[in-house]
């Protein structure tokens, strides 16, 4: 596999009180969406007010190719919200499980989950 090619994820986590700034940075990311740095940020979720699957807060979550996973970490950092960015794989729903309930927890503003796929 091409790993400039490698499909991403970012769960970008948020609280209800802060939701009006992390709508910003979720805007912020959909219009930059396929232009200039981020013209291989793929698709944008939308915002979830609540538990969903493994996720245990409210969140949004970003797909991408590797080539921007620095700029959308950049700006995951910028933002000062804490997210989960992780290969995305046919079991990504193992890599949030071993990454939430794990020996890690969310007091990373960043936490990358990178497991070697074969």
């Amino acid at each position: 596999m091409n790993t400039e090619l490698a499909p991403y994820h970012a769960h970008i986590y948020y609280e209800l009180d802060d939701r009006a700034r992390a709508e910003r940075l979720h805007q912020e990311l959909a219009y930059a969406k396929g232009l200039g740095d981020l013209a291989n940020l793929l698709f944008m979720g939308e915002m979830r007010d609540q538990n969903v699957g493994p996720h245990p807060k409210p969140q949004f979550e970003v797909h991408f190719l590797e080539d921007v996973l620095p700029k959308v970490i950049s700006l995951i950092e910028a933002s000062g919200f804490r997210a989960l960015v992780h290969p995305l794989t046919d079991d990504a729903l193992l890599i949030t499980r071993r990454w939430h309930f794990g020996s890690a927890n969310l007091s990373h503003s960043i936490r990358r989950c990178l497991i070697r796929l074969e």
